[in-house]
């Protein structure tokens, strides 16, 4: 690996296009996309964990607020999200800023050795301390700009987890393993790009230039850090030759394992239609699309059933007026609990419906279902790059644009109809072999 040049960093011209970062409510989630190109990169000198933390916050808060060239965060936003609780020293902060202007690093150093595409450049372009507003302004390369902001390929990080860590080898260690605990293992890569990663260039007289001074000073103890205190569990893999080891790995285990395929579809039940085929209906009966999908996210299928029903009851009703919005008419059946049967009057809608008359779509519904969790454990085992690719395919073809799956937000809707996708581009349709061979194994199980 080449050093990197030291030449002056230019500054960018601050634009007027600025504002101040809307404040922080404790309820949410503090996730960051992060781009493949920034997670693993190669500095010239070692980052310090706070260094890292502070590249990750600006990455974090440029991303709410993607449209600007600038961006204006007060103090009080930044330090919680860096864990940073030394008031009295805020001056460090703003040196540690400053430092990122002056830390040269390479980017792109995940992809495929043989076709490789690298960028030298520093972490952030200009640095403003705001003294009357107690804030910083701060801004990326313009080169580098879109791809923090706008990545095509990404690993969600949550900040919460990256306070924790104290080694400087614990962030570069997790946030590369951490992309690949979907797959298991993670790519070989020679030990000293990985060393480099960690603490830069070395020189010829340092100790990390073997090894195994290497593993026990730096290695070891982020692989036990980030095992101690992240949501996943790190083992080292030392590919040798001979007695020398030329390439490492990392065996990468999620410590909730069971959480993603038990969470597929969790409001509704066997003989259910689709959320997709809910939507439609919902869209029908003159609800708008935004206010659609709203509901079809914050409500349980069988509320959204009830009151469907409740429309359609009341549309055929002949002793009162016809409804002037069967829209307006839903939504408050819906958000009113106007739908839900009594206690009494649920336990003769549950005597009435014990045996229902199965249709061939609840029929060919129940053995699609049953695919959903296989089509997504395909879609996590992929490759990155081609993650990329089918949800791309996917959002092209998408009916509406509720149904577009962004996995940086919570969308169960869109998320539900992006897995049925992937059920039919594996498998295809049900065939009646299929749904039949589905439903004769599970009624005499």
């Amino acid at each position: 690996m080449s050093d990197i040049g030291t030449k002056s960093t230019r500054l960018l011209a601050v634009t007027p296009s600025k504002a101040i970062i809307p404040v922080e409510k404790h309820a949410t989630s503090v996730t960051m996309r992060k781009a493949k190109e920034a997670i693993f990169v190669f500095p010239e000198k070692p980052l310090s964990v706070l260094q890292r933390r502070l590249f990750n916050a600006c990455v974090y808060f440029a991303q709410r607020k993607p449209d600007l060239q600038s961006w204006v965060v007060q103090l009080s936003q930044l330090e919680p999200i860096i864990g940073y609780n030394d008031s009295s020293n805020r001056r460090y902060i703003m040196g540690e800023l400053i430092s990122l202007m002056k830390a040269h690093v390479i980017w792109d150093a995940t992809v495929n050795p043989e076709d490789r595409k690298l960028t030298a450049s520093t972490l952030l372009a200009d640095v403003t301390y705001l003294v009357d507003q107690r804030a910083y302004e701060f801004s990326f390369s313009p080169k580098l700009r879109g791809v923090l902001l706008n990545p095509e390929i990404w690993q969600r990080l949550d900040l919460a987890i990256s306070q924790r860590f104290r080694s400087m080898g614990s962030p570069p260690l997790y946030e590369w393993c951490k992309r690949y605990e979907r797959t298991g293992t993670t790519s070989r890569w020679a030990w000293e790009d990985f060393r480099h990663a960690v603490v830069g260039i070395v020189k010829e007289d340092s100790i990390y230039l073997q090894y195994k001074f290497f593993k026990s000073k730096i290695l070891k103890r982020a692989i036990a850090e980030v095992n101690e205190l992240s949501d996943i569990d790190v083992t080292l893999r030392e590919h040798k030759n001979g007695r020398v080891v030329e390439q490492i790995q990392f065996e990468v285990h999620r410590k909730n394992s069971g959480q993603l395929a038990a969470d597929v579809n969790p409001d509704l039940p066997d003989d259910s239609p689709s959320a997709v085929t809910l939507l439609e209906k919902v869209l029908e009966i003159g609800v708008t699309p935004n206010r659609a999908a709203q509901i079809v996210n914050d409500y349980s299928a069988n509320d959204i059933r009830a009151a469907l029903r409740h429309v359609l009851l009341r549309d055929a009703a002949t002793d009162k007026e016809p409804l002037k919005s069967r829209a307006s008419f839903f939504i408050s059946s819906l958000e009113n609990g106007y739908a839900r049967p009594s206690a009494v009057s649920a336990r003769t809608y549950v005597k009435k419906e014990a045996s229902p008359v199965l249709t061939d779509a609840h029929l060919r519904e129940g053995f699609m279902r049953s695919r959903d969790p296989q089509a997504e454990a395909a879609f996590l085992s992929m490759a990155l790059d081609e993650q990329a690719k089918v949800l791309d395919e996917y959002n092209q073809s998408a009916a509406h644009n509720q149904l577009r799956y962004d996995p940086a937000k919570n969308s169960k809707l869109a998320r539900t109809a992006f897995i049925r996708y992937l059920n039919k581009r594996l498998w295809g349709e049900a065939s009646d072999a299929d749904v039949y061979a589905f439903h004769f194994h599970k009624a005499n199980a």
